[in-house]
């Protein structure tokens, strides 16, 4: 569960906060009912009233909603903001909103429940035509060299030297979805786009897609790194790609078992897909080099059901 402190840093990302910023501002009219879903103690509350809105339910599971009604009233608004400490699947607002503001990302939009939710709010809360803000994301990837963090933290001997082997836990590790900074010149090739999320539309948390390259000088590549690009609504819009400086939000690098040499002039296939079980995400993630000369494609498979640890008890 995120500290006041994390909260705190997330309105340091200059580039997010004005998006949503300027999007409530262009988007929230005179008495509109507005929802914030995941709002910490208000802060897009206290925007979406001065925008207009006639109410706003500030809803979050995190205690830290507790200090909503002091930021509320030193800022002049008590009155129209009502926050709520629950569940917002146990949520049901007195009348549907005209507008839903959110941001429940992660290093990607497919975090935890954050589409399963998403998807429930709109359905239940949001009039016919309403509003969502964040509008899309944009998904993008590309093939990566080993993340120094990655390096750092999974590659490195553990233990601060102890000779206590760990073989067992770094052979899961190496192979399954690893949250950190990714620094632009990790990239191998430049960004494509796998997918789109549509807040206005999405019926599934599930998401699948493809992107491809086709390589102009000799690399080898060691994963895959993941971002998204934002489309908060009305033009505003931010990047979480490598280089893009300080954001709140990390990348996703998805690890190859080994080391995949790609020639100049080969064309790499990435296919990548996320899938919701019991409120956490599986990732699966494929490549596919086909040769220039027309050869035999060579495919390199992986999921990431090994980072489900299950205690062998649940299958007495």
């Amino acid at each position: 569960m995120y500290t006041l402190n994390d909260y705190l840093a997330m309105l340091s990302d200059q580039a997010r906060v004005s998006s949503y910023t300027g999007a409530i501002d262009a988007l929230v009219k005179p008495a509109d009912r507005v929802i914030e879903l995941g709002s910490a103690f208000g802060y897009f509350s206290v925007l979406a009233v001065r925008a207009g809105a006639a109410v706003v339910d500030a809803i979050d599971m995190n205690p830290v909603v507790h200090l909503g009604p002091r930021v509320a009233a030193s800022n002049g608004c008590a009155d129209r903001i009502r926050f709520h400490h629950e569940d917002v699947s146990r949520f049901t607002p007195d009348r549907r909103a005209d507008v839903i503001v959110a941001d429940l990302r992660g290093p990607t939009p497919l975090a935890g429940r954050s589409l399963e939710i998403l998807i429930d709010a709109r359905r239940r809360m949001l009039r016919p035509g309403g509003t969502m803000i964040g509008r899309r994301d944009v998904l993008y990837c590309a093939p990566v060299r080993q993340p120094s963090a990655f390096e750092r933290r999974v590659m490195a001997p553990l233990g601060g030297g102890a000779e206590v082997n760990l073989d067992p836990v770094r052979a899961v590790a190496t192979t399954t979805p690893f949250q950190c900074t990714i620094d632009s010149d990790d990239l191998l090739s430049p960004g494509m786009s796998w997918g789109e999320i549509d807040y206005a539309s999405i019926e599934t948390p599930h998401h699948h897609g493809t992107a491809q390259w086709v390589l102009d000088h000799d690399v080898t590549m060691s994963g895959v790194a993941v971002w998204f690009e934002a489309h908060i609504g009305a033009g505003y819009c931010f990047s979480t790609a490598p280089g893009r400086g300080d954001t709140t939000y990390s990348h996703l690098y998805l690890p190859l078992r080994a080391a995949l040499p790609i020639k100049a002039k080969d064309s790499l296939v990435l296919d990548l897909a996320a899938h919701l079980v019991s409120g956490h995400y599986v990732w699966e993630w494929t490549a596919r080099v086909c040769p220039a000369d027309g050869g035999e494609c060579s495919v390199f498979a992986q999921n990431s059901i090994a980072e489900r640890v299950i205690d062998p008890a649940a299958f007495e």
